[in-house]
């Protein structure tokens, strides 16, 4: 039960995968860095996918939740080998 809580936490809100490269906006929602660009070029505007707070292009990177997506998909990996 845990795991997949942990897994929830862990996923991007538009392709529903695993974190790669996790960025964060100001509003502090995350997302894979190439998922928010191809939502960002759909879209046409700068909103958050979530809250559709309006974000700047100055994307941080969030290397907390790299680590911890990393982490979490090696062990999955390792599991299912």
């Amino acid at each position: 039960m845990a795991e997949k809580l942990l897994e929830s936490y862990l996923n991007c809100y538009v392709c529903s995968e695993t974190f790669r490269d996790p960025v964060s906006l100001s509003c502090n929602h995350s997302f894979c860095s190439s998922c928010l660009q191809k939502f960002w070029k759909q879209a046409n505007n700068k909103n958050c996918p979530v809250c559709k707070r309006s974000s700047k292009d100055d994307l941080s990177v969030n290397y907390s939740l790299k680590e911890l997506a990393d982490s979490f998909a090696k062990r999955q990996n390792d599991g299912s080998a």
